[in-house]
């Protein structure tokens, strides 16, 4: 899978300044994928946070493999979040949150 839209994301976290590592890699065949990762915990599992247009929130855990990640960065390569359109009953993400941090990702992502 290309990481065509990898952007990093700093920010302060509870815990202190910190920096979160990942991306929303757009739609592949019905499917919003991505990753994140904090780097200086890297056994740590982080949840993220899909916001629709519509306000809808939905908490989902990264924890897939991702084996791109696992090759350029620390720790055990379990860093992906996968969200089905069907659970987002066809609305695109509008946001996506870790620990109350946007990270960003491209609108102008296609699906491949």
């Amino acid at each position: 899978m290309a990481r065509k839209f990898w952007r990093l994301l700093r920010g302060d976290t509870a815990s202190g300044k910190r920096r979160i590592v990942g991306a929303l890699d757009g739609r592949v065949e019905g499917v919003w994928q991505g990753w994140v990762l904090d780097p200086a915990m890297p056994g740590r599992t982080l949840t993220v946070t899909v916001v629709t247009a519509a306000g809808r929130r939905f908490d989902i855990c990264a924890d897939r493999y991702r084996a791109d990640v696992h090759k350029s960065m620390p720790g055990h390569g379990y860093y992906g979040f996968r969200v089905p359109d069907r659970l987002l009953a066809g609305e695109a993400p509008a946001k996506v949150l870790i620990e109350d941090l946007a990270l960003p990702f491209s609108r102008a992502s296609k699906e491949r």
